[in-house]
């Protein structure tokens, strides 16, 4: 289970916008797709390795070309001041300087493929973690144990949420009918600051109950989905955005990492997406 979160108050997309999964078993035509994508994946990292490799002898190369490019100027000056020109030398310039562009035109364009794979890398990396945490809800404010010596165990996380979700969100009886795997606090522990505890439910429909009862909760308690790290930078980069355009009586939401505009997806500009 990633362990990054951020303590923030998210509003989600309602039931009619975001529709729930109709299965909550994984397949095994999924599971065969999952592990063909890490395979792609693999390969991918391989060939990254070889084009590393290529681009640093190739940066070797070009180091020497340069440092002799470098001398014949020198030496080209010295003969044009003197008037004696030597065309051998002089053809000799040409045709290094011609080599020494060509070596950096395929520079570039193995930098520009690597950086292609690397974006395609990253995407897939974090659309895979992404459906790790698909169960997972972080809740805040919940009271933590402060005995650094005699810290909170795991099933008294368990125990904490279920507490809430039976007692602040309204939902009878969860205890009973809402099954969680697993539950800990993430982040760095602290005297001075509670962190949030990530639940894994055992059933997807449970967790989206939980969720949608999320307006429930009052301070200090608070609920939201769990996202990868680049994807809560790119949510917090559209929450303003979606705040600006509801302002203008627009209708606008963001589900996951998209953010949506009466109905149409916005694109970010190309600067604000690649910091």
């Amino acid at each position: 289970m990633n362990q990054s979160a951020s303590p923030s108050f998210t509003q989600f997309p309602t039931q009619s916008q975001v529709p729930l999964t109709s299965s909550v078993f994984v397949t095994s035509d999924q599971f065969s797709a999952l592990i063909q994508r890490l395979d792609r994946i693999d390969n991918k990292l391989t060939q990254l390795d070889g084009i590393q490799s290529s681009v640093k002898a190739i940066t070797v190369r070009l180091d020497q070309i340069d440092k002799w490019v470098n001398d014949m100027e020198v030496k080209f000056k010295d003969i044009e001041r003197s008037r004696e020109y030597d065309s051998k030398n002089i053809d000799e310039i040409k045709k290094n300087n011609s080599q020494f562009d060509a070596l950096k035109a395929n520079i570039r364009q193995i930098e520009e493929q690597q950086k292609t794979m690397n974006t395609e890398v990253r995407h897939d990396i974090t659309d895979i973690r992404s459906r790790s945490m698909r169960d997972n809800l972080l809740f805040f404010g919940i009271p933590e144990v402060r005995d650094s010596e005699n810290r909170e165990k795991d099933s008294e996380c368990v125990d904490k949420v279920l507490h809430i979700i039976e007692t602040k969100m309204g939902i009878e009886s969860a205890k009973e009918t809402i099954k969680i795997h697993r539950a800990h606090r993430i982040g760095k522990y602290s005297q001075h600051k509670t962190r949030p505890i990530v639940a894994k439910f055992a059933y997807f429909p449970d967790r989206e109950r939980v969720r949608q009862s999320y307006k429930k909760l009052e301070r200090p308690y608070g609920v939201s989905q769990q996202y990868p790290p680049e994807m809560m930078e790119t949510r917090k980069r559209l929450i303003p955005i979606m705040l600006e355009a509801r302002k203008q009586q627009k209708e606008a939401y963001i589900v996951c990492d998209k953010l949506y505009i009466n109905r149409t997806l916005y694109q970010e500009p190309s600067q604000s997406r690649n910091r």
